[in-house]
């Protein structure tokens, strides 16, 4: 598999950016993460985002943040709400977190980090702020049971080019999947697979199936 070197393009083309806040999973992945990272490559999802909730989250950016990196798997930050948070999470990874997710927007975090920021927005307002504001990459947050929610405050902004991930989404249908991917301008699901519910902790293969299955579910 070709590295894309853009982590919002790595997105793009997997579909899905897996997300990470299990503390078990967490711990798993600081522990294991060659074999997290040859999974993900497996099934050509270059890209994981690691919550930050608790001790756990700080020990798997400071150890499996660099190796996956050097895997050319792009890890980015989540939960980001503060500029204290965003600063100190990019130093546990050696500074090797490419992107970092917000569930809101705060200019001081834009302006501080490095690295592409993907903030979050709700409302229409916030929506059109961020789009006149220059950014071209947002997260819409919560998105379960939202569908026409979004559908309908995406429509006043069908003149403005900018992509959505979406967070959120519970779904195990690949015709409800497919629904959310219909929409205009959504081209990513954030998708917590690593949790005890879905995938055992140290279930490489069912891992593996889960996050191939969704990636069919788009196509």
């Amino acid at each position: 598999m070709n590295v894309i070197r853009n982590p919002l393009a790595a997105m793009v083309q997997a579909g899905i950016c897996p997300i990470i806040t299990n503390p078990l999973w967490l711990t798993f992945l600081s522990e294991y993460p060659e074999k997290v990272g040859q999974v993900l490559l497996e099934a050509e999802v270059p890209i994981l985002e690691i919550g930050l909730r608790g001790f756990e989250a700080s020990k798997a950016l400071e150890n499996a943040v660099p190796v996956l990196t050097s895997m050319g798997i792009h890890c980015g930050v989540g939960s980001v709400t503060s500029v204290e948070k965003a600063l100190e999470a990019l130093r546990l990874s050696s500074q090797e977190a490419s992107f970092v997710v917000a569930p809101d927007f705060c200019k001081e975090i834009s302006t501080a980090v490095q690295v592409p920021y993907v903030p979050g927005f709700y409302t229409p307002q916030e929506l059109g702020n961020l789009l006149r504001g220059g950014f071209s990459t947002l997260k819409f947050f919560p998105a379960e049971d939202n569908f026409m929610y979004l559908k309908r405050i995406l429509a006043p902004f069908s003149d403005y080019s900018f992509s959505i991930i979406l967070s959120g989404i519970e779904e195990t249908n690949p015709a409800e999947l497919k629904k959310w991917y219909s929409l205009a301008h959504v081209i990513t699901l954030g998708r917590q697979l690593f949790s005890q519910e879905l995938v055992h902790v140290g279930d490489m293969d069912l891992l593996r199936e889960k996050l191939l299955w969704y990636r069919l579910a788009r196509s």
